[in-house]
């Protein structure tokens, strides 16, 4: 629905009646505090939609398939929590949550680090394909992921480690997850993310 939206990769998470209202959730991925919007959800989440006609008419498929015809699929970090919490502060990812464990060794910190200062830029960068991105991407999590395998994290460090982050439902989320409920909508949650964060 919002091919060529400027640096953004959005998420359109759903459009269904459910007790004679729709329930519209999206969001902004990467933090953008600003995008040219032709419409919007709400003023603070803008949404670009680069062809009006094209979108107003799926959605209105989707609505006219009712809820028994929707599955909603979604991302968890910064779709289903925030990019940005109240205070302006950036909300934390799976992974940086892990990151947050104060059990995990210097070496890990500086190593991550540089890895992030290495293949970050390439991730949010516009002007690299998507076919070049996508092995570089995966080869960034694959080193994240060797590397954390050696810090011999327990299951009692990621549970401190949650309970101490600033992980949180974006604004909207647990109405489009009680809606879904309600309505029998089957709302399946795909993340590069880490299961027991």
């Amino acid at each position: 629905l919002f091919q060529g939206a400027p640096r953004a990769r959005m998420e359109f998470l759903a459009h269904v009646p459910v007790s004679g209202e729709v329930v519209a959730f999206a969001s902004l991925a990467l933090g953008l505090t600003a995008v040219a919007a032709q419409r919007s959800v709400t003023k603070h989440n803008p949404i670009h939609i680069p062809n009006v006609a094209e979108f107003e008419r799926k959605r209105a498929a989707i609505i006219a398939g009712g809820a028994e015809q929707l599955t909603v699929v979604a991302d968890f970090d910064r779709t289903l929590t925030p990019n940005r919490l109240p205070s302006g502060e950036r909300g934390m990812s799976c992974h940086g949550i892990v990151e947050s464990c104060q059990s995990l060794s210097e070496s890990y910190r500086r190593e991550t680090a540089a890895l992030f200062r290495r293949f970050f830029p390439i991730e949010v960068s516009p002007h690299i394909p998507r076919s070049e991105k996508i092995p570089l991407m995966r080869r960034w999590y694959a080193e994240n992921h060797r590397l954390l395998e050696k810090e011999h994290l327990t299951r009692a460090d990621l549970v401190r480690a949650v309970a101490e982050s600033n992980i949180s439902l974006r604004p909207g989320a647990r109405s489009l997850i009680a809606s879904c409920a309600t309505a029998g909508i089957p709302l399946l949650v795909f993340s590069a993310g880490i299961k027991d964060v």
